[in-house]
């Protein structure tokens, strides 16, 4: 998988890579908290890889 991760988010979202990047920040603190707080669950993950577009935090 040669494609950047920032690529695929701004191709999904037609955002540009600063935005893409301020995305991918937030949902890796997100993920972070929920580890820290031993609430992260295998939906958590499955959610944000499926999220295909509109990239807005999906928390419970």
């Amino acid at each position: 998988m040669a494609r950047n991760i920032i690529d695929l988010i701004c191709n999904s979202c037609s955002c540009g890579k600063e935005e893409a990047q301020e995305y991918l920040d937030d949902e890796i603190r997100n993920l972070q908290e929920l580890q820290e707080d031993n609430d992260l669950r295998s939906e958590d993950l499955r959610n944000r890889v499926q999220q295909p577009s509109g990239l807005t935090w999906t928390g419970r």
